[in-house]
Formats: C-alpha cells, sequence, structure tokens
C-alpha cells in the first residue's frame, strides 16, 4: 500500500491558485482509483457535515468526483 494525497479544488484562476474549495485527504490504498475512492468517501462526509474548505460550499456527490485530482504518492 502507498499513501496518495487526493486535492479536492476548484481553482478559479490557475495564475493565482484562487480557489473556493481546497481539501486534501490522504488515504493509503494500493492503487489511484481505490485512494480515488476511499477519499471521496472522506470528502462527502465532510461535504455532508460542514460543507469544503475555504468557504463551508457544499456540493453535490457528482461535482465532488469532479473537483477530484489525485497526486502521485511520494517515493519516500
Amino acid at each position: 500500500m502507498r499513501v496518495y494525497r487526493v486535492w479536492f479544488t476548484n481553482i478559479t484562476g490557475c495564475a493565482f491558485g484562487i480557489s473556493d474549495i481546497s481539501l486534501y485527504v490522504s488515504v493509503s490504498a494500493d492503487s489511484e482509483s481505490e485512494a480515488l475512492l476511499l477519499a471521496t468517501k472522506e470528502a462527502s462526509v465532510i461535504n455532508t457535515e460542514s460543507g469544503l474548505p475555504l468557504h463551508g460550499i457544499r456540493v453535490s456527490e457528482s461535482e465532488l468526483r469532479r473537483l477530484a485530482c489525485v497526486l502521485p504518492p511520494s517515493s519516500a
């Protein structure tokens, strides 16, 4: 198993990195697809309970999946 970081974001100003949503979830998984599934479940709980950081925005489940970006695990 490796540790993957999954970033949920809606960057609106790529040059400046401006976003309304920015949530990192770290999960241990055997593959990128498994990491995405596990992280999305975790982010879904946060989304339902308090909304996504920075501003507590709540999104649909399909939008949550669209916002996800799996970062490659570190080689360390």
